[in-house]
């Protein structure tokens, strides 16, 4: 007798607009209520293995490189859709319900984060810009004035990949009121478009 397999073939269908992790909440608030939030946009789980914060404080130190880098996302893997939350340890109990990890070092409103693949070194996502210069305040987002400092930003809903280009950047964000705490642990966006047609 004879064993047969059968091998069924399945196109796979790229899916379109959907890039790898960005930022989709920033929180500058009274005190000590900082976090960062990362969403993974894509249809399946992103090992942040492979991603760490970066940072200048007060402006760079250095042309073209970094004062700090963080390896404080650890090994977690975050879910189709799901989002990390990097918190301030003496964080409003409304952030610290849904933090991943305390990070203490977070922005004043002018210190540039960006978020960088280990593997590759770019930079795929940012908030604020990097140069030498410590600006007064913070910088503009969306038409506010110092919108980095004592407010909430959360990313529209439109956008759905990281950008690397401050000057483009700021215009993606919604600029919510100090202390605006609604909307941190989790985050919505236009679902992407996958392309039924392989060729």
């Amino acid at each position: 007798s004879s064993n047969f397999i059968t091998v069924t073939r399945q196109e796979c269908l790229p899916v379109e607009g959907c890039g790898t992790l960005f930022f989709s909440e920033y929180i500058e608030g009274s005190a000590n209520n900082k976090a960062l939030e990362i969403y993974n946009p894509t249809q399946l789980p992103i090992s942040l293995a492979d991603y760490q914060l970066v940072n200048c404080s007060n402006g760079c130190d250095a042309p073209e490189a970094w004062d700090f880098t963080n390896d404080i996302l650890g090994g977690a893997t975050l879910g189709a859709g799901d989002v990390f939350v990097i918190a301030h340890p003496d964080a409003d109990p409304a952030i610290a319900a849904v933090k991943d990890v305390e990070f203490q070092y977070l922005s004043n409103g002018d210190d540039v984060f960006a978020l960088q693949q280990i593997s590759t070194g770019d930079i795929v996502d940012i908030i604020g810009e990097a140069s030498l210069i410590d600006i007064d305040g913070g910088w503009s987002v969306n038409g506010v004035e110092n919108g980095t400092q004592n407010h909430t930003l959360v990313r529209m809903e439109t956008f759905n990949e990281g950008n690397n280009d401050w000057i483009t950047a700021q215009n993606e964000w919604n600029v919510l009121d100090e202390d605006d705490f609604s909307n941190i642990g989790s985050h919505t966006i236009i679902p992407c478009v996958v392309n039924t047609d392989p060729s």
